[in-house]
C-alpha cells in the first residue's frame, strides 16, 4: 500500500485515493483536486516528494508540469487531475506492504 499525504498553506490537496494497494513491480497513480482556499491568487511552481522506500527501489514520475495549472485564483479548484505516479521495484517484497510518502506543492501568493 502507498499512502500520500499533503500540506501547503492556502492550497488544499484532496487526493482521489490517498491510499492505494500496490505490489512489487506495480505502479500507483495518484490524482486529486487542488483548491485555493484563500482570496488571493497562488502561483504553483513545482512539487516535492519524499518516500519511505530508499534508493533505487522505486521510480517517481512527475506529472506536475503536464497537469497542474500555473496559478489558482482565490476560491478556484482544478477538478480531478493526475498528480504523480510511483512504480515499485521488482526487487521489493512480492507481497503488498505499507509504504508512506509526502507530496507537497511549491509556490507563492
Amino acid at each position: 500500500m502507498l499512502l500520500a499525504a499533503n500540506a501547503n498553506a492556502g492550497v488544499i490537496i484532496s487526493f482521489d485515493e490517498p491510499t492505494l494497494a500496490v505490489g512489487s513491480g506495480q505502479t500507483a497513480s495518484f490524482s486529486g483536486v487542488l483548491t485555493n482556499n484563500g482570496l488571493d491568487p497562488v502561483y504553483l511552481n513545482g512539487n516535492n516528494f519524499t518516500f519511505s522506500v530508499k534508493g533505487d527501489n522505486y521510480t517517481f514520475k512527475h506529472l506536475f508540469f503536464a497537469n497542474v495549472p500555473v496559478s489558482l485564483s482565490g476560491g478556484e479548484s482544478t477538478g480531478s487531475i493526475a498528480l504523480f505516479d510511483v512504480r515499485l521495484s521488482t526487487f521489493l517484497s512480492q507481497s503488498p506492504d505499507m509504504y508512506s510518502g509526502t507530496w507537497s506543492l511549491l509556490g507563492r501568493a
